[in-house]
């Protein structure tokens, strides 16, 4: 059985996602509500995976999860949180984290996203985050793209176009460009795919203030509004 190890201040939040956990994922969950002796504590649960709330009292998440890789405890991390920040976010990365989740979440996604990361334990193993221009992280081990506090979460062949469209930004880049990029495994990169995911890519887009442009015959322009952090679509 998968144990998970839950860092969570919010007494009833936690006991509420201990007996969903249990319920629906079939997890064992251990429960801490401050940070204080938190390495104690997980080498006596010695967890699969660490769901840290950033704003712990005694000792904040983040300064766990550095202690937690300066004692080569090589475990998973999710950090849980209601505010992220694009340099929360990077700096969450730089110390072990696997991924975020925001507050108030869903069973169904944080189940989904402890699936997702049960394997990512050391952070140099951790696919590579970026930090572009205009405050753009994206993950591409959970395919979400994190932009001013605000998510869009994309599948594998969207986020694969969004990369390659980031590589051209402010350039008009047509079909033929785009397909030497793309790589789908076992799968053409055929025009009525792309065309399709262009507006599903373009509806998740433009909700974090990112837009594509189609300029009939000529290709796709990527886009990226200046907005104020936390603002949202």
């Amino acid at each position: 059985m998968i144990k998970i190890l839950l860092f969570e201040d919010d007494k009833m939040q936690s006991q509420l996602t201990k007996m969903n956990l249990e319920m629906l994922g079939g997890y064992q969950v251990f429960q801490s509500y401050t940070g204080k002796d938190s390495l104690k504590v997980i080498e006596h649960t010695d967890p699969d995976l660490v769901l840290l709330d950033i704003n712990l009292p005694e000792k904040d998440g983040f300064e766990i999860a550095t202690e937690m890789h300066r004692n080569g405890m090589e475990i998973p991390i999710i950090f849980l949180t209601e505010r992220l920040s694009s340099n929360d976010a990077v700096h969450g990365f730089e110390v072990g984290g696997c991924d975020y989740v925001r507050k108030p979440y869903g069973i169904m996604e944080l189940a989904a996203r402890i699936t997702a990361n049960i394997g990512c334990s050391k952070p140099e193993s951790i696919v590579e985050q970026m930090l572009m221009d205009n405050g753009i992280i994206r993950n591409l081990r959970t395919n979400v793209i994190i932009r001013g506090g605000h998510y869009a979460e994309l599948t594998p062949y969207e986020m694969s176009i969004f990369g390659a469209l980031m590589a051209y930004e402010s350039s008009v880049v047509d079909f033929e460009t785009l397909s030497k990029n793309i790589i789908r495994p076992n799968q053409k990169f055929s025009r009525n795919s792309y065309y399709a995911t262009i507006s599903s890519l373009r509806t998740k887009l433009s909700r974090i203030g990112i837009n594509l442009e189609s300029y009939r015959g000529r290709g796709v322009l990527l886009k990226i509004e200046k907005w104020e952090k936390g603002e949202c679509r």
